[in-house]
């Protein structure tokens, strides 16, 4: 709704620095303990944790998805309908190269709703 819009695109405009400066401290935060300690091997494997945990964060931000969320949501105008319908068994599409590589026909079959508009943005997605 329009009310929530101008503090969601505030919130948005700061993301970016934000998920950078978290990344960066750990990062930091990491060499500084790298040089107080004598056994490298302790240090490097919750070091890198934090490293990585720091990354998928960011990365969460930047897709607006969480990390159980399907690939597929990445996708132009999908919902929980299509994505339902990609990864049923018959089907077995659970990734976004695996839709890509499916050829125009049967993107066009699984996505039969779609108004020309949106399979027009989803293959210039893919």
């Amino acid at each position: 709704s329009s009310e929530i819009q101008a503090p969601l695109n505030s919130l948005l405009a700061h993301t970016e620095p934000l998920t950078n400066s978290l990344c960066d401290g750990v990062i930091t935060i990491g060499r500084q303990e790298f040089r107080n300690v004598y056994t490298v091997r302790p240090y490097m494997n919750g070091h890198i944790t934090r490293v990585i945990t720091a990354i998928h964060v960011a990365q969460c931000l930047a897709q607006a998805m969480g990390d159980r969320d399907s690939p597929l949501y990445q996708l132009p105008h999908f919902t929980s309908k299509e994505v339902g319908f990609c990864t049923t068994k018959s089907k077995n599409v659970k990734t976004v190269y695996e839709f890509a590589a499916l050829g125009h026909d049967r993107q066009r079959e699984i996505l039969r709703s779609f108004t020309d508009a949106q399979l027009l943005d989803v293959n210039e997605f893919c």
